[in-house]
């Protein structure tokens, strides 16, 4: 806050002197764990720094700058969350995940309104080109800038020029369809189908949607549904699930199929959720019948005992779910993942079985937020 200071110079004149106040704002939890605060999906503050520096974290992202791309996301992360608007360098400076890069950027942005760097990517020709090909299902960073490099500016090159697996080929031609985002009664409409053709192969199957539709966003580019049962096997489940969606005409593409009941699995280059991997994934090009278009949906298949950890897992976001098995396992020698949560006391590991998210929070001291509050 800005505090006007009077001063009377010679009985004559009249002098207004401004101190900024550099403290945080009160109330911001200051800690490198995102998983302790509650990050809504469009912060209520900061939304311009905020959308320059994610700008910039695709960029590194993009060239494979793993490193400096974590560290724009922990930025950004507590960007999200922090209370008011950033007023001074001296303030942004005492966030933890604010580092002297992140530093000179927000300098910069309060001293012009924007920050060169971003403002030059929006009118990159290879910044904009590498996005597009990295959206492909089955592309990632290395793929795109060998396409740049090769002259390719537009899919349809690709398609002509390419050497290509089969994967990517289907991911180029589906693009189309994949690249229109669905509002939340398009992925209801979705998640209803999926439920209806599940309760036909198994009358005590569960589906519950994770990913970004769990955590509130307003439009998502995928459907993730963990599918689970109530009995105690679920051997075969998605293979039942799949042959009965195509039966009824829904199911048009398995693109990818991978985990411990498929022979031959593979990982395309990209991120295939690459931190919750170990559960059976079955990727499906479905169709939403309402508007003749085809959707992603990704299948996710958990045995009733690893059901509470997959929904953990799966819901994200990524950041948020790192930052909490960094904290369980630095804090709390605990591990998580999507299969289990185990104790390590020394050489020896325990399995801890939870029946609820709630217990898992509870056991680890971590605030069980809601899941529209992890969006970090």
């Amino acid at each position: 806050m800005k505090k006007s200071v009077y001063f009377s110079i010679a009985k004559r004149r009249h002098v207004h002197v401004y101190i900024v106040d550099h403290s945080l704002a009160p109330g911001f939890i200051n800690t490198k764990y995102a998983c302790f605060r509650p990050t809504p999906y469009e912060p209520q503050f900061n939304r311009k720094l905020i959308s320059l520096l994610l700008l910039i974290e695709k960029k590194r992202e993009l060239a494979g700058e793993d490193i400096r791309s974590l560290s724009y996301r922990q930025a950004i992360a507590a960007l999200k969350a922090y209370p008011r608007q950033i007023r001074s360098v001296r303030e942004a400076e005492k966030i933890i995940g604010i580092g002297a890069k992140m530093k000179e950027n927000i300098r910069q942005f309060l001293l012009t309104g924007t920050i060169e760097e971003a403002e030059e990517l929006r009118y990159n020709e290879e910044f904009r080109t590498m996005k597009l090909f990295s959206n492909v299902f089955g592309v990632g960073a290395i793929t795109a800038k060998t396409w740049w490099d090769k002259g390719y500016r537009t899919l349809q090159q690709v398609l002509d020029y390419a050497k290509l697996t089969s994967t990517v080929r289907l991911g180029i031609q589906l693009f189309p369809h994949f690249h229109q985002l669905m509002n939340r009664t398009d992925v209801e409409e979705m998640i209803d189908i999926v439920k209806g053709e599940l309760a036909q192969v198994d009358m005590e199957g569960i589906v519950t949607p994770v990913g970004g539709y769990r955590r509130g966003k307003p439009e998502n580019a995928d459907i993730d549904l963990i599918i689970s049962t109530h009995t105690q096997s679920t051997d075969g489940l998605i293979k039942k699930l799949t042959e009965r969606l195509r039966q009824q005409g829904l199911l048009k593409h398995i693109v990818s199929h991978s985990g411990k009941t498929v022979k031959h699995s593979f990982r395309t280059e990209p991120k295939l959720k690459n931190n919750f991997n170990d559960l059976e994934l079955c990727i499906c090009a479905i169709l939403q019948p309402s508007k003749g278009i085809l959707r992603q949906v990704d299948l996710v298949l958990a045995e009733p005992g690893q059901y509470v950890t997959a929904v953990l897992g799966w819901t994200g976001s990524r950041y948020y779910e790192r930052t909490l098995r960094d904290f369980s396992k630095k804090e709390k020698s605990i591990n998580i993942n999507c299969q289990s949560v185990t104790l390590e006391d020394g050489v020896k590991r325990k399995k801890i079985y939870v029946e609820s998210e709630e217990e898992l929070y509870s056991i680890l001291g971590v605030p069980h937020l809601d899941p529209t509050l992890r969006n970090c």
